[in-house]
């Protein structure tokens, strides 16, 4: 797109045939936006959201959907990260059952050389009626194979 240079998108469709004790197929589609925007004093914002819907999700008699939306607000060396996502399962199946999950993620890291990187994480969830915290810390070291 020409007034949005730094938009793009992606589409997917995805099949999986269902295993010998699944009573359907999987099929999927999804469709997503990305785009990167730079402001002053190297200041730079990403932002992505997507929506997936599943038929016959796992095999099973149930269709599920997901919407994600998020973004990252970086300026050297730091960055820094939000995202949320809505998962709702309709099952059709008596046996199995509805769900409406939400999910909700932050992050900061902050980069000490092109090689050296540390981030550190937090995560909620909404899950089947029962709530989760997570928190992670996460090292990178990049090197050269060759």
């Amino acid at each position: 797109m020409a007034f949005l240079p730094e938009l793009r998108y992606h589409l997917g469709y995805e099949f999986q045939k269902r295993g010998e004790s699944d009573p359907e197929n999987e099929r999927g589609v999804v469709a997503g936006l990305h785009g990167e925007f730079e402001a002053d004093a190297g200041l730079t914002l990403e932002a992505m959201v997507e929506l997936a819907c599943l038929a016959g999700a796992e095999g099973q008699a149930q269709d599920r959907t997901y919407v994600t939306a998020g973004g990252m607000l970086s300026r050297a060396p730091w960055s820094f990260a939000l995202v949320y996502a809505w998962r709702a399962t309709d099952a059709d199946d008596p046996a199995l059952s509805d769900a409406d999950d939400h999910l909700f993620q932050l992050s900061t890291g902050y980069e000490f050389t092109p090689e050296l990187r540390l981030d550190l994480g937090y995560r909620f969830s909404r899950e089947n009626g029962g709530a989760t915290h997570a928190v992670g810390l996460l090292f990178t070291y990049f090197f050269d194979l060759e």
